[in-house]
């Protein structure tokens, strides 16, 4: 039943994200717009309306959606890996490592992308070298 509600409520925060904005759009119009790019209805609407819901607002909103299902499912793995439901990333050296990938591949003067890949390689190295740390000590061992 929750599920249910909060899958609900996904849904209705969806189409307000994407009517709200400067230039808003009626939830109404947001329904029959999407649902006119899906099953072309036939309906008519502006072509501001359609273009800011189709072009501007609806890969922004689905770009956050996604990305807040990778933060869930990446924080959910942390907890369950570490068996600890207080895990975070600073605490597993995710973050400096990432900083310190980043750093240094600044200081080579590599380019955006590259900069990016460093961080990420080096986190998940430091997260590697925490996790297999801690299994060499072992728990209740000397």
């Amino acid at each position: 039943m929750l599920a249910i509600a909060c899958c609900a409520a996904l849904v209705v925060l969806f189409v307000l994200a994407l009517g709200a904005g400067r230039a808003g759009v009626t939830p109404s119009d947001v329904v029959g717009i999407l649902a006119n790019a899906l099953l072309d209805t036939g309906a008519s609407y502006s072509d501001m309306a359609t273009n800011i819901v189709l072009n501007v607002r609806l890969p922004r909103v689905v770009t956050a959606l996604l990305i807040g299902a990778a933060l869930a499912i990446s924080g959910a793995s942390y907890q369950g890996l570490f068996r600890n439901p207080m895990v975070s990333p600073d605490i597993l050296g995710a973050s400096a490592g990432a900083s310190f990938g980043a750093a240094l591949a600044l200081l080579w003067n590599f380019d955006n992308h590259a900069v990016q890949v460093m961080a990420f390689i080096m986190g998940f190295i430091a997260v590697g070298l925490t996790y297999f740390s801690a299994r060499s000590i072992g728990r209740g061992g000397s």
